[in-house]
């Protein structure tokens, strides 16, 4: 339907209703939403129905559609937005008090059981809290082998021994023993777990960087403590 047709057919049914409208006497005027369409159109003037024709439309009674929305805010509006408010004010950092993080060892008189090792050897060291707070150190054993003919490592850990909970200024001793399984290393030549001969040095502290005790015992011989099985290398 052309826009002339439609202009014409809108005016023509627009004049009629409105004529049977007044001659029934009816006074109020419809409103879309409340009415049908026809009804409305009818109480419509020719400017009203010339603007419907051209795109001007018919709207609800109300404020405009999207009254009261805002858009969306974009990149660039957040970062405006973020750069108005002002900083947070720095929070302090909380203050240390000494000794509440923890507390502070000492070791010392590392004593072994004998100078040569013939048996199983016995190591004591002594662990004072010196530290403000109760609390618990773990102390750790370190050998170095002599180096002759097998590979061994600069520092093995041998044992680990843990105090009661201490008292600040208390002391507990605590003990470790050193047996030929702990000497001894593979030596595929003979298939068999050997702890070579010449002097070992005993090391505790708190870690294998914080060795606190130094000592030294003597192997006078090679000590051969297990043979492999066949085609195993394990003790």
């Amino acid at each position: 339907m052309t826009s002339g047709v439609l202009i014409g057919f809108l005016i023509t049914f627009g004049l009629t209703a409105a004529s049977d409208q007044a001659q029934a006497g009816k006074s109020s005027v419809p409103k879309l939403g409340q009415a049908s369409i026809p009804d409305v159109i009818a109480a419509m003037t020719l400017e009203e129905k010339a603007s419907l024709v051209v795109g001007t439309g018919m709207r609800r009674a109300g404020p405009p559609p999207g009254a009261g929305l805002s858009a969306p805010a974009n990149s660039q509006t957040k970062a405006a937005s973020a750069k108005a408010k002002p900083p947070a004010p720095p929070q302090e950092a909380p203050s240390l008090v000494p000794g509440a993080a923890g507390t502070t060892f000492a070791y010392g008189n590392l004593k072994l059981s004998s100078e040569n090792f013939s048996g199983p050897l016995i190591a004591t060291v002594e662990v004072k809290n010196t530290g403000t707070v109760t609390g618990k150190e773990a102390a750790q054993l370190y050998l170095s082998a002599p180096a002759r003919k097998l590979d061994k490592p600069a520092l093995e850990l041998k044992g680990f021994a843990k105090t009661k909970l201490l008292a600040p200024g208390e002391s507990q001793t605590l003990t470790f023993v050193l047996n030929g399984k702990a000497l001894a290393s593979f030596d595929p030549g003979s298939s068999t777990w050997t702890a070579e001969a010449g002097r070992y040095e005993v090391k505790v502290g708190a870690s294998s960087r914080d060795i606190r005790q130094t000592a030294s015992f003597t192997l006078p011989e090679d000590l051969v403590v297990k043979k492999a099985y066949a085609g195993s290398d394990r003790f």
